[in-house]
Parts: C-alpha cells; sequence; structure tokens
C-alpha cells in the first residue's frame, strides 16, 4: 500500500533567511508523466487518494518538449472520482476550473488552477493524449490545498474568495529518476559560483518514492558536485532557476552535515519538510542539498525550493 509519511524534526544550522513573502509547501502532490513517449500515445498518471487529504484547490503545472520530431496535439485532462473504497471510473475534473484550461491543449506547457467548492473530489490523476512524431517529454505536477491557494485572501469587500493567488516567489523542483540495484544515487541542488549567484535557495520540501523498500540520507554542504548536471523544472511560470541540479550526483560525503538514515520499509513515498533550510546567495558551490537513494527498485528523488 501505498503511503505517506511527513518528517517535520529535521535540525540544522541556518546560514541565513531570505526576506519576502515564501510560497506555503503543498498539502497534496502528484507529479506525472516523467518518461518519454515515442511517437502518439495515450497515457494516465497514477492515482492520488484526496479522501484523508481533502485538498479543496489545485494548480496542474506542466511542461513538454520534443526532440527528433514535432507535437502536432495534446490533451492534458484533469479527472476526478469519487469511489468509496477505489477510485472506480475517471471523468474530466468535476470542480470548478478557476484559471486556464482543462483540458490544457499548449505543446510547450501551461499552468491552470480549480476548486472543488462543494463537490466531493475522492480521487485525482492526469490523461495525456499525445499526437506526435519522434520523443516527447512531458513533466508536470499537480499539487493542492486543504484551506484555499498559497496567500490567497486579499481581505476587503465581498467577492474573489476562489480567485487563485500563485506563488510571487519563483517555485522549482528538480528531480532524478531511479532505477537501482542497490546504489546509493543522489539528487543535489547546488549554489552556484560566487560570482554568478543571484538569489538565496529556500527549500520547501523533498519526497523519495520507490517501488520497494529503500533507505536514504540527506545532506548538506559537502564538497562540491560536478556531474552530471540535470534539469531544473519551474513551476507557475517561473524564469530559469539560477543554480544548478545534479542527477547521479558525484557530491562529497564526507566533511558536512548527514542525517540519520531514513527508512522506507515498502513501496511508497516519504515526504520531508525542508522549511527550514536554505542555501546563501553568498555561499558559493561549497552551499548544497542532497538525498542519497540506496535500494533495489524504480523510482524518483524530488526536492522542491524557491529562490530569492
Amino acid at each position: 500500500m501505498t503511503w505517506i509519511r511527513v518528517a517535520v524534526a529535521l535540525l540544522f544550522t541556518v546560514m541565513v533567511r531570505a526576506q519576502g513573502q515564501l510560497p506555503i509547501p503543498p498539502d497534496c502532490i502528484l507529479n506525472f508523466f516523467t518518461n518519454t513517449i515515442a511517437g502518439s500515445a495515450t497515457v494516465v498518471s497514477g492515482v492520488f487518494d484526496n479522501r484523508t487529504n481533502a485538498c479543496q484547490t489545485w494548480t496542474v503545472d506542466y511542461q513538454a518538449s520534443n526532440t527528433g520530431g514535432s507535437i502536432s496535439a495534446l490533451s492534458l485532462t484533469f479527472q476526478s472520482a469519487n469511489g468509496a473504497i477505489s477510485a472506480g471510473t475517471f471523468g474530466s475534473y468535476a470542480g470548478a476550473t478557476e484559471s486556464g484550461s482543462n483540458p490544457a491543449t499548449s505543446t510547450t506547457g501551461s499552468v491552470s488552477t480549480f476548486s472543488n467548492g462543494t463537490t466531493a473530489i475522492s480521487w485525482a490523476r492526469m490523461s495525456l493524449t499525445l499526437t506526435a512524431t519522434g520523443t516527447t517529454t512531458v513533466k508536470g505536477i499537480l499539487y493542492g490545498y486543504k484551506t484555499g491557494y498559497p496567500g490567497g485572501g486579499g481581505g476587503g469587500g465581498g467577492g474573489g474568495g476562489n480567485t487563485p493567488t500563485i506563488f510571487s516567489t519563483p517555485l522549482y523542483q528538480a528531480q532524478d529518476a531511479l532505477s537501482l540495484s542497490g546504489g546509493p544515487e543522489t539528487l543535489t541542488v547546488q549554489q552556484v559560483a560566487l560570482a554568478s549567484a543571484k538569489h538565496n535557495v529556500i527549500f520547501q520540501s523533498a519526497w523519495v518514492t520507490f517501488s520497494a523498500a529503500a533507505t536514504f540520507v540527506l545532506s548538506q554542504n559537502c564538497t562540491a558536485a560536478t556531474a552530471t548536471a540535470g534539469t531544473i523544472m519551474r513551476l507557475n511560470n517561473s524564469p530559469a532557476s539560477t543554480v544548478t541540479a545534479f542527477t547521479t550526483s558525484n557530491v562529497g560525503t564526507s566533511g558536512c552535515f548527514q542525517s540519520t538514515t531514513y527508512q522506507l520499509p515498502s513501496q511508497g513515498t516519504y515526504v520531508l519538510n525542508l522549511a527550514d533550510l536554505f542555501l546563501s546567495q553568498t555561499g558559493g558551490t561549497g552551499q548544497n542539498l542532497s538525498i542519497a537513494v540506496t535500494g533495489t527498485g524504480t523510482g524518483s528523488i524530488t526536492i522542491q525550493f524557491a529562490e530569492n
């Protein structure tokens, strides 16, 4: 059974606290379609169980790219179902579309927001219909909140209660797809050289998803990684990130902070709250944060952060 454990007791020495409005970590998260798709296809994501999470507002954010061909048409649909024990039959999301569209049809990516209102949403997933040649990569995230959009509200007179307020701080994800026979494999988010640094990095959360039992360790400020450079996904149409991610990272493992070993005892997802962790703009490449997973199976590491 897939399960989620939230770890909130990470203790670190915080070197800097950024100023300004900070994004709020989502209550519900579903990453979808991180693998490449050859030619045309119809695929569906994993299923998110919202019966206990009870998220009320949602954002769908995706990016699409193609190599060796082109995308003729793309239809990405946010779907919901209301089965009591299992999901049952999915249809188009039964709540209200607040911004954007459902389905989304941009061949490069877009952001759409949704609100349940008085409609019960027990299960959620994404469905993609793609007409293309070559190889297409669609990477996206469905995330939600129990009590409205982050930073929402806007006080004052009546109305506007469901108007989405998108993050005012640029938001990003780094991800490493795992296929392990032992391991470990490491994902690192690292500040750039001092002369090039433009922002502080404000970590929000991280999660490890794996198909079997696994262990993982979080480390900070180890000897700088130099390979293999990965792609940082921009959420909410944020500008390009100014820091670096490394997948299958060669970051150092000595002379730095390393957490105790976290246990994923069976197939599932382990979520870490990183809300008090930062990389300073003035710290250079010696400032980084890494997660290393050991196990036999497939899965992913995701680190979500803002820049300010």
